[in-house]
């Protein structure tokens, strides 16, 4: 099982792809689709927090046998999640 920290910085650095690519779209397309990107922004601010209230009440302990698919889920999470951010900002940006 890979670290908690890993798991926090794979956490920020996915959150960070999606609104780094969400203030590139509005610079670039203006007001046109602001305000669906924010709405989308603030989706993905409220999945990256609770996946971090996630992480803070996960059962801990080298012998806790819970503890490996409580994580697995919460990757298989992110796994799912992240794509879709991207899916519907994609969209956003082409429907404008």
């Amino acid at each position: 099982m890979a670290s908690i920290r890993n798991l926090k910085k794979d956490i920020d650095y996915l959150t960070n792809e999606v609104v780094n690519t969400a203030y590139l779209a509005i610079g670039i397309h203006g007001e046109k689709i602001e305000q669906k990107v924010i709405d989308l922004l603030e989706e993905v601010i409220d999945f990256h927090n609770s996946l971090y209230q996630k992480i803070q009440d996960a059962p801990t302990g080298k012998k806790n046998k819970q503890a490996k698919p409580y994580f697995r889920e919460i990757r298989q999470a992110m796994d799912e999640k992240y794509p879709e951010f991207f899916a519907k900002l994609s969209k956003i940006i082409s429907q404008q």
